[in-house]
């Protein structure tokens, strides 16, 4: 029995590729994921990670998944063992980590590894457990993905991970996601907020923000995704009096509705690798002022919206774009036009497949 015939309904005549991430969750990694199993589509693609969000997603896109209670060295290795996919692509910098402690015994029956970096992480700016554990195994990897230039700028290591890297900015299936925006016809919000609720996107940053602009005039807001500081940001939203401004409505396996009946997008990330709400709002037609972190600056510009670090800014900008009916619908414009060329399909499946076949 090959390697194939024990994963029901895989293609025998393609090459298998697995991806491997930490967790169950759904998020601008995962959703690249899925990206590249539709798109990438003269490979057999695998998706092994817990339980979780996920599981509906991979069903609706018809993408096999191997559950495993939690990603371990154990694991890891039992599912090479059993499988011995042709290529094992790590999402994350835990999968990566212990695929490339684990690489002689993918090695040994011919397999690739890719690692790719889906986020900048201020953990890899300095000395610290996960950037020297990251470091140790670079050398392990056929290629490094990375989002963006700023992903290596910013590594403590980033000497090496030169040597291995290649930038391959994200994309969004554009033809999908405006079928799914006609979905739902929720009603109109002038701003909308995708973000989890974790320190790393900013999120109390964006409350002052929205807090400034309601006093300046009133605003609607649809705030989409959860996060560990939930009760914290609803204390807040509470005391601040935006009971009536902001709406949460926690994750969405689809936000496109939301997107589409929305004027605005918001960023406020404290560090960003890519920022695919960013593409996935202008797209939309959504102009977008964000933080000036990361690789946002590839998405977005001052045509299409405006980048900057100060809450002043931030609000003026804001406040134009909802009054000043020009200076949106130039905004618009520019932002549907600059998103097309940023969303470079052929560009992404080339690059992969090249990456797959010869690094």
């Amino acid at each position: 029995m090959s390697k194939q015939d024990k994963i029901v309904g895989l293609n025998k005549s393609k090459k298998v590729v697995f991806h491997f991430l930490n967790t169950g969750n759904y998020s601008g990694a995962e959703n690249v994921v899925i990206n590249i199993a539709n798109m990438v589509d003269n490979y057999e693609h695998v998706y092994v990670s817990p339980d979780g969000k996920i599981n509906e997603i991979l069903k609706g896109n018809n993408i096999r998944h191997i559950s495993i209670k939690k990603l371990s060295l154990k694991s890891f290795y039992f599912v090479i063992k059993k499988y011995e996919p042709d290529i094992v692509h790590l999402h994350d910098f835990k999968a990566s980590i212990i695929g490339g402690f684990l690489h002689n015994h993918i090695r040994r029956y011919g397999g690739r590894i890719v690692s790719q970096i889906h986020k900048n992480d201020k953990r890899m700016a300095k000395w610290s457990m996960i950037s020297v554990l990251y470091g140790s195994v670079l050398n392990c990897f056929d290629r490094v993905v990375v989002v963006s230039e700023s992903v290596v700028n910013e590594y403590i290591f980033r000497n090496k991970l030169k040597n291995k890297s290649i930038v391959v900015s994200n994309i969004v299936d554009y033809h999908k996601m405006l079928c799914f925006s006609k979905k739902n016809n929720p009603k109109s919000f002038d701003i909308v907020y995708v973000a989890r609720m974790s320190d790393e996107k900013g999120p109390m940053r964006f409350l002052d923000i929205i807090d400034s602009v309601n006093q300046k005039r009133a605003v609607t807001v649809v705030w989409i995704g959860d996060g560990q500081l939930k009760e914290q940001i609803e204390a807040i939203i509470k005391t601040k009096h935006l009971d009536k401004v902001i709406k949460l409505i926690g994750f969405q396996s689809n936000p496109y509705p939301f997107i589409r009946k929305s004027k605005i997008a918001i960023l406020t990330s404290k560090f960003e690798g890519f920022g695919l709400s960013a593409l996935e709002a202008q797209l939309m037609g959504n102009p977008v002022v964000a933080t000036n972190v990361g690789g946002l600056s590839n998405i977005i510009n001052s045509e299409t919206g405006l980048l900057t670090n100060d809450n002043t800014a931030f609000v003026n900008e804001i406040v134009k774009l909802l009054e000043n009916k020009n200076y949106y619908k130039m905004k618009h414009e520019a932002a549907l036009k600059h998103s097309q060329v940023v969303n470079d399909i052929d560009e992404f499946i080339r690059v992969f497949t090249q990456i797959y076949e010869v690094g």
